[in-house]
């Protein structure tokens, strides 16, 4: 069995979200009943969250994203769990340009099912006005989140329809076998500025993004990072980056 995952951004938070996530997907059945074994260990980490004094963590106003899979190599299935924008994607092919065969879905107020889920909790979702939807209370023009699920943020969990219970997404890699299978998870710093489909061009021999043939070397995952790295200075004149956190596994 293996398992990665990805979460952003990593304060205090985040680590003991990691911690507990871990523990708590553990402790189930997950050899078993992978599905609802994610599904409880998401809730329960909020729960654990939403319990703690503010005075070890203030999560009224601030949170994590969550990409989460584990490979049951006995049945050669690969389960997705994920909240938010932290993105998982798989590739096929040993050689650049990869195909992607499967990736999450990032979880923004704009997508029906989601923007009905926090509608129903009495949450609103609203255009900025720029690039963004983002979810208000009804009580407010806050929290202004950009996503819809998440952990923390118990602000936007009990006012906004915010959620923490992951999406699961199940694929059979043994249907995938005829060529191999690359796994990038990455927080949604590394996806700001570049294309699913283009990450891989970074895992080479070239490494710099310009679709080198070369075969995928899963120790160059810090050219990814440094690529979304160089792209955030680039596009905000060397003063903010958002998270940037990435794994990169054969299959």
């Amino acid at each position: 069995m293996v398992y990665s995952m990805a979460m952003g951004p990593m304060d205090m938070m985040s680590r003991i979200s990691l911690s507990t996530l871990v523990d708590n997907f553990f402790k189930e059945d997950y050899l078993g009943n992978t599905g609802p074994a994610f599904t409880k260990a998401f809730t329960d980490c909020q729960a654990t969250i939403a319990a703690l004094p503010k005075a070890q963590v203030d999560a009224s106003s601030s949170g994590s994203t969550c990409t989460m899979a584990f490979h049951n190599v006995e049945t050669d299935t690969l389960t997705f769990a994920h909240i938010a924008d932290s993105r998982g994607a798989i590739y096929t092919k040993a050689e650049t340009p990869l195909n992607v065969i499967k990736e999450t879905e990032d979880h923004k107020p704009n997508l029906p099912a989601e923007k009905a889920r926090i509608e129903k909790k009495g949450g609103r979702v609203v255009f900025d006005g720029y690039y963004n939807y983002r979810v208000f209370a009804k009580a407010g023009m806050y929290p202004g989140l950009n996503m819809s699920r998440a952990f923390g943020d118990l602000v936007a969990h009990n006012e906004a329809g915010l959620t923490a219970e992951p999406e699961l997404n199940i694929v059979q890699l043994k249907d995938l076998r005829k060529e191999k299978l690359t796994l990038i998870i990455a927080s949604d710093g590394v996806w700001e500025f570049i294309e699913t489909k283009k990450a891989p061009e970074w895992l080479t021999e070239k490494g710099n993004g310009e679709g080198a043939s070369t075969a995928v070397d899963i120790s160059k995952c810090d050219a990814l990072a440094k690529a979304s790295w160089d792209a955030w200075m680039a596009d905000s004149e060397n003063e903010i980056s958002d998270d940037i956190t990435a794994i990169v596994v054969t299959l």
